[in-house]
């Protein structure tokens, strides 16, 4: 069976991460299960080592992708590792949020294209757990309305992202489930070269925190990073900038080190299972990125962090933390006692608590969406109820 794979790619380390996680998955279902990506998610060699098959046409090619994937003969595409979208069986899309009115019409237009396209011939399409909407535009209502008619599952990750999805009516709200994001599945590893040390701290910055976060935010973002590091400096921690994205975050870490007046160490690792690791291995994070965030907590790591969506409020209300989301435009004061709250005391042991309770529920529930997912493609017994009961209890 051949799967193609959407809405991951290398740069963002958080996408990367969900791409392992798929792939972690496929292994276990019984048969073989080949995944195959668009030709222009990273490089080949990023490609083979996780043992991806390379379309030969991108999607984006609409319905010109079917006879362009027909040009090579099928033995020698089978030779090469190379698939035709006549050669897929199914689809899922691993977006982490991608389909919403923040980001324009255009990726909602192009998969409701697809979407149909993939229905009327005959392939089963799921959407793995991703932020979703609003859909407040005419275009992107009526683009996902056509989604939810067309594929066979949607996990919205979110109670914000199930409701905006409630919203656009229609029949297809039957095939929608809520599951929580599917990472944690996936194991951190720390690499050789990252020796761990009391008190450490990792400061995730992105730079979605300026271009769309809210107007004018830039310098009180800016700030609070740069005034975050140096006082775990001063209370005696060892704070170091971890960049989660190979664009312009790292740019963002090394402005503001150098704001901080150095002596802040950035590091870059390329292993999406390392930054978790390493994420793993900290006292605290203070984050922007998402699937830092979700990698800290799943870990039992408190964090502090600031959003631009509401993934971020409804991941924090979810771990049964919400105060450790904070606000750029709030005195940095606020924002640093927030943080002490988090680094020693009964506030801290509290939250552990919490994160650790919410992961083992985080599991169950991506055990369960797994299940329901290999049912709808094929590959495995769809969900037993009375089993799951006895699991949970």
């Amino acid at each position: 069976m051949i799967v193609e794979v959407k809405g991951v790619e290398f740069r963002n380390k958080g996408a990367e991460l969900m791409l392992h996680a798929v792939v972690e998955q496929a292994a276990r279902w019984p048969g073989e299960v080949k995944l195959a990506v668009s030709p222009s998610l990273g490089s080949y060699r990023q490609r083979a080592a996780l043992g991806l098959y390379q379309m030969l046409a991108p999607a984006r090619l609409g319905a010109l992708a079917g006879p362009a994937g027909r040009v090579l003969p099928r033995k020698l595409r089978a030779a090469y590792g190379i698939v035709a979208e006549s050669d897929v069986d199914a689809v899922v899309d691993a977006s982490g949020f991608s389909y919403s009115d923040q980001w324009g019409t255009a990726a909602s237009e192009r998969l409701a294209l697809q979407a149909g396209r993939w229905r009327r011939q005959g392939k089963p399409v799921v959407l793995l757990p991703q932020a979703l909407g609003p859909f407040r535009d005419p275009k992107s209502r009526d683009a996902m309305r056509r989604v939810l008619d067309d594929v066979d599952l949607v996990f919205p990750r979110d109670a914000s992202s199930a409701a905006h999805l409630a919203e656009l009516g229609g029949g297809g709200r039957a095939r929608v489930r809520q599951a929580p994001d599917f990472t944690v599945a996936v194991a951190g590893r720390l690499p050789a070269s990252f020796h761990p040390e009391p008190g450490m701290v990792a400061i995730i910055p992105n730079y979605r925190m300026i271009d769309r976060g809210r107007a004018g935010s830039g310098p009180a973002y800016r700030a609070l990073l740069a005034g975050t590091a140096a006082h775990l400096r001063a209370r005696g921690y060892r704070p170091f900038f971890l960049v989660h994205d190979a664009g312009s975050d790292r740019e963002l870490a090394e402005e503001v080190r150098a704001e901080v007046g150095g002596g802040v160490e950035v590091l870059h690792e390329p292993d999406p299972r390392a930054l978790k690791g390493i994420l793993g291995a900290c006292h605290a994070v203070v984050a922007s990125r998402f699937h830092a965030l979700v990698g800290a907590l799943t870990q039992g790591v408190p964090s502090l962090a600031t959003g631009w969506s509401h993934k971020y409020e409804e991941l924090f209300a979810e771990f049964g933390c919400p105060e450790a989301l904070c606000d750029v435009a709030a005195p940095l004061p606020d924002s640093l006692a927030r943080l002490d709250a988090l680094l020693e005391g009964p506030g801290r042991e509290r939250v552990v608590e919490g994160l650790r309770r919410t992961r083992a529920e985080y599991a169950r529930r991506t055990v369960e969406m797994w299940r329901e997912v290999g049912a709808v493609l094929g590959v495995a017994p769809p969900p037993d109820p009375a089993a799951e009961r006895a699991g949970a209890g």
